[in-house]
């Protein structure tokens, strides 16, 4: 077993978890704390203009904190954790598939990978990839965390690839369905 640290930055984060005995991943919340970076999809960039990003408060009704995402706007939220894993290995963030399907709330990059030296706070990149407003609240569950190896590579430059044997005749997607 790998150790994961986890320093909590606001007394009401929620240190990751896993929801069952077996699950693979631990469950990350929003703790929306402070200002959300938002990715609206009604901005146009410029081709010389990366960062279309715009800085909201979150909203608040009662005791429920909270930010609305339009339809393919991305915003990264807070957790109010920082994390490291043990030397060797790595953090990597993957969507919840209840999350996904029931919701259209995803990662904007499929798979977040958290190299062991990032020592900011841990951040989630929400997309709305459905076609009504979404809510996201503190507390939320918004993706899933796991702890796996990093295997060390060394990159050698060849004039041919090794050969190796397969039946594969054809390129990308050809392998069938």
């Amino acid at each position: 077993m790998t150790p994961l640290f986890v320093e909590v930055l606001h007394e009401d984060a929620v240190v990751p978890f896993q929801a069952t005995t077996e699950a693979a991943g631990m469950d990350l919340t929003a703790l929306l704390w402070r200002d959300i970076l938002l990715y609206p999809a009604n901005l146009e960039s410029k081709p010389d203009e990366d960062d279309m990003s715009i800085v909201v408060e979150p909203k608040t009704e009662g005791d429920l904190i909270y930010i609305d995402l339009l339809p393919n706007e991305r915003a990264l939220i807070p957790t109010g954790l920082r994390v490291q894993a043990g030397e060797g290995f790595c953090e990597k963030l993957y969507p919840r598939s209840g999350t996904s399907s029931k919701r259209g709330l995803s990662l904007a990059n499929c798979v977040g990978i958290i190299d062991r030296d990032y020592r900011n706070e841990l951040m989630v990149l929400i997309v709305n990839n459905s076609h009504n407003i979404k809510r996201i609240h503190s507390g939320m569950r918004v993706c899933q965390l796991t702890v796996e190896p990093v295997v060390k590579t060394q990159v050698m430059l060849v004039d041919v690839l090794p050969a190796i044997e397969s039946n594969r005749i054809g390129g990308m997607g050809s392998s069938g369905q």
